[in-house]
């Protein structure tokens, strides 16, 4: 079981003890931060997101979850996860997920089309441009191009599917391995 966890949960009132349950229940959390700057991640996501992120990682490091890295690599589970979500293509999905209507920018104004697409460095096409950027989206409208897709993106389109708004599915669908 994996959690994709937004970190200032773990500090919500009532979810004081989520970080135990998980730890307990042997859940393995996934979590993410756009940038490495207080700033930077503060002006994306909030006024003290930074800070309430970093205390969840130290309450889940406290609890074990430190050191483990690359967790499907190391594992290798990597290849049988593949052909999980692979398995759990869902193409319904395909209209609805997040790279459709939304583009993420890196800290230097740099477009792609999703933080996963970012993470790995494969920028969004935008215009024609090389390195598409933010300025360009600001001076015209943008004409966007093919969305750049790879692997990781049966994550977002298996099952209910997934976006920075939740399950894109109107109910849930087990995935299980082939």
């Amino acid at each position: 079981m994996i959690d994709r966890c937004n970190l200032t949960i773990l500090s919500e009132p009532g979810q004081d003890d989520l970080a135990e349950f998980l730890a307990a229940q042997g859940v393995e959390v996934v979590a993410s931060l756009p940038c490495y700057s207080v700033a930077n991640v503060d002006r994306q996501r909030g006024d003290g997101v930074f800070d309430r992120s970093i205390a969840g990682l130290k309450q889940l490091n406290a609890l074990g979850y430190a050191g483990e890295g690359s967790a499907l690599v190391s594992k290798g589970t990597f290849h049988s996860y593949m052909q999980l979500l692979k398995g759990a293509y869902q193409p319904q999905n395909l209209g609805t997920v997040m790279c459709d209507s939304m583009l993420s920018v890196d800290l230097h104004g740099d477009l792609y089309d999703c933080d996963f697409n970012q993470m790995l460095g494969l920028r969004a096409r935008i215009n024609g441009a090389g390195r598409p950027h933010q300025r360009q989206l600001l001076a015209h409208t943008g004409v966007g191009e093919a969305i750049r897709v790879a692997g990781h993106c049966y994550g977002c389109t298996a099952g209910q599917g997934s976006s920075c708004g939740g399950a894109l599915g109107a109910s849930p669908t087990a995935l299980e391995p082939a």
